[in-house]
C-alpha cells in the first residue's frame, strides 16, 4: 500500500471517529446498559434511563441525562456529573440515599401530572432551592389569586408575591399588599424551601418544574414551621409543607425524623389522604402536605427531610379521589363560586380538621361555602369543603350554606356534578327567607339579591339518603331543553310542546358571561364563529321557570 493512500485511509478513519464520537445514547433498559455504561470518559454521550433502580457507576460523566416516565435511577456514595441538561419524566426520580452528589451544569427538570380543573386544588413544592423557582411562569395558566401559601404563624392563607405585585384575577385587576402577603417566608414571588402551595388545576394538566441544575435540592433540608396557640375552626398549630426533592420520600422514615408529628394530610383533588407512622406509604416529588403540631404554646419549629428518606417510588401526584364528592356552585354577574361535599368514614359530622377545608373568602367576589360558625373577633368561619360521615339508610344531615352575593342582580345555585354518588342520595336546597325547597339533582335555583349581601342564615342543604332508590327520576320533556353544537352553530331547542325558550347565557370555563339574550322561541340557533375553541356552560330560562345549565365544546 503507498504511503499516500496510508494516510488518506488514516485520515479519513479520523474524519469517521470525529463525526462518530460526537454524541452516542447509552440507554439503560431492562436492567442492561447499552452499549456500555456512562463512565468519566464518555462526557460527550447523552443517557437515557428506562427502568427502575439504575445504579450510576461514581464519577460517571455525560452530556445530558433523561429519566423517562416511570424510570429511576438510584446511588448510594455516587458522584456523577452532567454537563448538559436533566430531564425526568412524570413518575422518574433520582434518588441519592447517601452521600453522593448529582452534579448538573444546565437545566434541571421535572414533570409533574397534576389537575386541569380549575375548581380542584392541589399541594405543590419545589424540588429547586429557595428563590429559584418562579411561581406565576410555573403556573402560568392558573388565576393568581388562587395560588396561596398558609401562614402558620397566624393561621392564615396568604399570596407569595412581591409587595405591590398587580396581575388580573378572573378578568379583575388585583393589587397585593403587604397584609395580603406571606410573613413567615420571603414574599417574593419565588417557592420556598420546603414550602407546599395551595394552587387551582389549569390546563394543561401536567407541569415543568424547571431551573439551574445546580440549584437542586439534596441532603438535608429543613422547613421552619409554626406552632401556635391561635384558636381557628379546625383546630391549630397546622402548617403546609412539602417534599423538596426530585424523588418520592417515605412516609415511614419522615416520621421517624420528625417525632412531633404523627400525620400527615394530603390532599387529592376533593379530600385528605391521611398518612399515619407504619403506613408504608410515599410522598411523592413535589407534593406538598399538612401536618398539625397540636401544641398549645407559640413558636417556631424545624421540620427535616434527609436523603436517607428517599425512595424511587415515586408514586402519582395527589390529583383524584374515589371518595364520594358533590359539587356546587353560587353564579351570578359572570362570575362563579364552588363548594363542595364529600362522603368519607373518616369524616366528622361537626368541626372536622381533617376534611374540612377552611374557606379563602374572595374580597369583592362571590362567596359560597358552609357556614360553621360565628366567630365575634374573625367573623364568620366557613368551609369550601364539608365532610360528613356516610349515611345510613334513610338518614337526613343539614348543612347551613355561607352565600356572599357581589351586586344586585339574579345568582344561582347548581348542583353541578357528582361524584361516584349513590343515585338514592338527594341534595335539596331550602330558602327559610322564602320558604322555597328546590330538589337540585332536578333543578337550579334563583333567587334576587337588591345589594351586594351575606346571608348566614336563609340558605340550608338537606342531603337525605334512600337505599331503595335506583335511578335518578328523569325531568318531564315540558321542562327539558337539547343544547348541542353543529355546523359553526348552538343549537337549543325547548322539548315540550308548549315550552318557550326566554333567555340564554354563555359563560366561559372561568364563570365569565361571553353571550346574553332574551328570547320567545322554541328553537334557537347561535353563531359560534366568535367562540374561542374550549369549554362553556350555556344556561337557558324557560317561559315555565325551568333553568338548565349543560356544557360544550367549542372546536
Amino acid at each position: 500500500m503507498s504511503q499516500k493512500l496510508t494516510k488518506l485511509l488514516a485520515f479519513t478513519f479520523f474524519i469517521f471517529l470525529s463525526l462518530h464520537s460526537f454524541s452516542v445514547d447509552l440507554t439503560y433498559s431492562s436492567g442492561a446498559w447499552s452499549p456500555n455504561a456512562p463512565s468519566a470518559s464518555t462526557s460527550l454521550d447523552n443517557v437515557i434511563i428506562d427502568d427502575v433502580d439504575c445504579v450510576m457507576p461514581d464519577g460517571a460523566k455525560m452530556t445530558n441525562l433523561t429519566i423517562n416516565s416511570g424510570s429511576s435511577v438510584t446511588v448510594s456514595t455516587e458522584d456523577v456529573t452532567v454537563l448538559g441538561n436533566l430531564t425526568i419524566f412524570e413518575q422518574g426520580s433520582y434518588v441519592i440515599t447517601g452521600t453522593g452528589t448529582l452534579t448538573v451544569s444546565g437545566t434541571a427538570s421535572i414533570d409533574i401530572p397534576g389537575s386541569s380543573n380549575i375548581g380542584a386544588y392541589q399541594i405543590w413544592s419545589s424540588p429547586f432551592a429557595d428563590g429559584s423557582l418562579d411561581i406565576p411562569s410555573t403556573f402560568s395558566a392558573t388565576n393568581p389569586c388562587d395560588i396561596l401559601v398558609y401562614q402558620a404563624s397566624t393561621q392564615e392563607w396568604k399570596a407569595d408575591y412581591t409587595t405591590g405585585h398587580t396581575t388580573t384575577c378572573v378578568g379583575q385587576s388585583v393589587t397585593f399588599t403587604a397584609s395580603s402577603l406571606n410573613s413567615d417566608g420571603a414574599a417574593d414571588g419565588k417557592f420556598d424551601i420546603g414550602r407546599g402551595y395551595f394552587i387551582a388545576g389549569s390546563a394543561p394538566p401536567t407541569k415543568t418544574l424547571s431551573s439551574s441544575g445546580s440549584n437542586l435540592n439534596s441532603g438535608n433540608i429543613s422547613f421552619t414551621g409554626h406552632s401556635t396557640s391561635i384558636s381557628i375552626a379546625g383546630g391549630n398549630d397546622w402548617n403546609l409543607a412539602g417534599n423538596p426533592y426530585i424523588s418520592g420520600v417515605d412516609a415511614d422514615d419522615f416520621f421517624a425524623a420528625n417525632s412531633g408529628i404523627t400525620a400527615v394530610y394530603l390532599y387529592n383533588g376533593s379530600s385528605y389522604d391521611i398518612f399515619t407512622n407504619g403506613g408504608g406509604d410515599v410522598i411523592p416529588a413535589a407534593q406538598g402536605f399538612y401536618y398539625d403540631l397540636d401544641t398549645p404554646t407559640d413558636g417556631t419549629t424545624t421540620l427535616n427531610f434527609t436523603n436517607a428518606m428517599r425512595t424511587t417510588n415515586n408514586v402519582s401526584f395527589r390529583s383524584s379521589s374515589s371518595r364520594q364528592v358533590s359539587f356546587l356552585s353560587l353564579s351570578g354577574n359572570g362570575m362563579q363560586d364552588m363548594f363542595r361535599v364529600i362522603m368519607h368514614e373518616d369524616c366528622e359530622d361537626g368541626k372536622d380538621r381533617k376534611y374540612d377545608s377552611r374557606k379563602i373568602l374572595n374580597d369583592t367576589r362571590l362567596n359560597f361555602a358552609s357556614f360553621i360558625e360565628f366567630d365575634p373577633n374573625n367573623g364568620p368561619e366557613t368551609a369550601a369543603i364539608e365532610g360528613l360521615k356516610p349515611f345510613n339508610d334513610g338518614e337526613t344531615k343539614i348543612v347551613s350554606l355561607f352565600v356572599q352575593t357581589d351586586d344586585i342582580g339574579t345568582y344561582e345555585i347548581n348542583l353541578d356534578s357528582l361524584e361516584n354518588m349513590h343515585p338514592g342520595m338527594s341534595f335539596i336546597l331550602e330558602d327559610r327567607d322564602l320558604a322555597i325547597t328546590t330538589d337540585l339533582r332536578s333543578f337550579t335555583y334563583s333567587f334576587n339579591s337588591p345589594i351586594a349581601d351575606t346571608f348566614n342564615s336563609r340558605f340550608f342543604l338537606h342531603i337525605s339518603f334512600d337505599a331503595s332508590v335506583t335511578s335518578v327520576p328523569v325531568l318531564e320533556n315540558t321542562h327539558l331543553v337539547s343544547v348541542y353544537v353543529s355546523n359553526e352553530n348552538l343549537n337549543i331547542t325547548a322539548l315540550g310542546s308548549d315550552t318557550r325558550i326566554e333567555n340564554v347565557q354563555i359563560l366561559d370555563i372561568l364563570g365569565k358571561s361571553v353571550y346574553s339574550n332574551t328570547y320567545s322561541d322554541k328553537t334557537i340557533s347561535i353563531p359560534t364563529t366568535g367562540l374561542t375553541q374550549g369549554v362553556y356552560i350555556v344556561k337557558t330560562l324557560t317561559d315555565s321557570g325551568y333553568i338548565s345549565s349543560q356544557k360544550i365544546l367549542v372546536q
